[in-house]
């Protein structure tokens, strides 16, 4: 899944962020936003292109993350999963995982509001084109 690969390398990679495999820790999680602690990135993968032949998929990923009262926090955190993702090619996100031919931004990090408890979220979305093999694509 490459959405948990991409939480694992936010956790690794990115300033106040840490990633727990087993989801009971840290800040950064996958397909879920907890209401502790406050500041939190959730990693969600929504769909893709897959070319039917060739041994590429486009996998749409988004970062959404929720910070503090202060618009900053969650701000630097989502321009810093921006700037440390856009344009990253060839090269493999964790050691175990995929493939990455070439990630790009669809969008610098756009305020989505505050939740319920004042605190901003923002989001990033990134379209990774991974090498994909299967049974028929090689």
């Amino acid at each position: 899944m490459l959405a948990s690969e991409v939480a694992e390398w936010i956790g690794t990679n990115i300033t106040n962020c840490s990633f727990d495999s087993t989801g009971v820790t840290g800040n950064v999680f996958i397909s879920t936003m907890p209401s502790s602690p406050d500041t939190v990135v959730m990693v969600s993968e929504y769909g893709g292109i897959v070319d039917d032949k060739n041994p590429f998929s486009d996998i749409n990923v988004q970062a959404r993350v929720r910070g503090t009262k202060d618009p900053r926090v969650g701000y630097n955190i989502a321009k810093e999963i921006f700037d440390e993702l856009q344009g990253l090619t060839n090269t493999t996100l964790i050691s175990s995982g995929s493939s990455v031919i070439k990630v790009v931004a669809q969008n610098t990090p756009i305020d989505i509001g505050r939740d319920d408890n004042g605190r901003h979220e923002w989001t990033v979305n990134f379209n990774i084109e991974v090498r994909d093999i299967g049974t028929n694509r090689s």
